[in-house]
């Protein structure tokens, strides 16, 4: 017996119909011809994506250990206990001592990004005309 959603499976939003990955497979491939250009021709595009994609990580492995730090504060507070409070606050400082300057660097090259795609693709343009 197979089970089956009782909204039938075109309903199912868990579920993704052909023709939805079809699109998305299209619109995938002509966002590639777009943009493959612009990673073959500068240098500074593949520089500027390796860094971005270390800073997303960086990013998001300081903001999960973030998130358990403040679940352990907040637990040291409910206890009241001092000691556990003070460690996990220290903690907490030099965490943000690393998540800032992380999050500024992330928010900097990621725009800086941007600015480059967006000349690089007036100036093909341009170019094109």
């Amino acid at each position: 017996e197979s089970k089956t959603s009782p909204l039938g499976d075109d309903d199912d939003p868990d579920r993704m119909i052909p023709r939805d990955r079809a699109r998305i497979k299209q619109q995938l491939r002509q966002f590639w011809i777009m943009a493959s250009p612009f990673f073959r021709e500068t240098r500074q595009a593949k520089i500027m994506t390796l860094i971005l994609l270390i800073l997303l990580f960086a990013n998001s492995g300081i903001k999960i250990f973030f998130s358990f730090l403040m679940r352990d504060f907040y637990t040291a507070l409910v206890k009241k206990d001092a000691k556990t409070f003070y460690t996990i606050l220290y903690k907490f400082m030099l965490s943000m001592i690393v998540l800032i300057p992380v999050q500024v660097l992330y928010k900097f090259v990621r725009v800086k990004f941007g600015i480059s795609w967006r000349k690089w693709l007036t100036q093909r343009v341009l170019d094109m005309y």
